[in-house]
C-alpha cells in the first residue's frame, strides 16, 4: 500500500500554479500581442496598456488577476496602481522578469 502513496505525492507536489502561469502569461502579453498584431511597442501607432488588457482578460485563468484586470477595465484603480498590484503579484508567483511591466513603465513616445 505505501507504494501507491509515494506516486501521490510526487503528483501533489509537481502540481501546477495557476497563478504563476497566468503572470507568465501577463508578462509576455506585450511582446506576444505586438507579434501577433505587427504594431510597434513605443513610436506612432504604439500599442497602449488600455488595448492590451482584454487581451490579457480574455486569458486570465486566477480570480487575483481578472479581478485587477476588472478594476483597470472599470477605471478603478489608476494605472501606476495597477502596475504596483501587477508587480506584486509578479513576485508572489515567482516570475523572474516581466517584459510588459518594463514596457508599461517607460514613458510612450507621443
Amino acid at each position: 500500500m505505501r507504494w501507491f502513496l509515494i506516486p501521490a505525492m510526487l503528483l501533489g507536489a509537481c502540481g501546477k500554479d495557476p497563478l504563476r502561469d497566468d503572470m507568465k502569461m501577463f508578462c509576455r502579453a506585450v511582446d506576444v500581442w505586438t507579434f501577433d498584431h505587427k504594431v510597434p511597442k513605443t513610436g506612432p501607432g504604439h500599442i497602449t496598456l488600455r488595448e492590451l488588457g482584454p487581451w490579457i482578460e480574455q486569458r486570465a485563468k486566477t480570480p487575483e488577476l481578472q479581478h485587477l484586470i476588472e478594476q483597470f477595465k472599470n477605471d478603478s484603480i489608476s494605472e501606476p496602481d495597477f502596475l504596483t498590484k501587477a508587480e506584486e503579484l509578479v513576485q508572489k508567483s515567482n516570475v523572474d522578469s516581466c517584459p510588459t511591466l518594463s514596457w508599461a513603465r517607460k514613458p510612450k513616445d507621443p
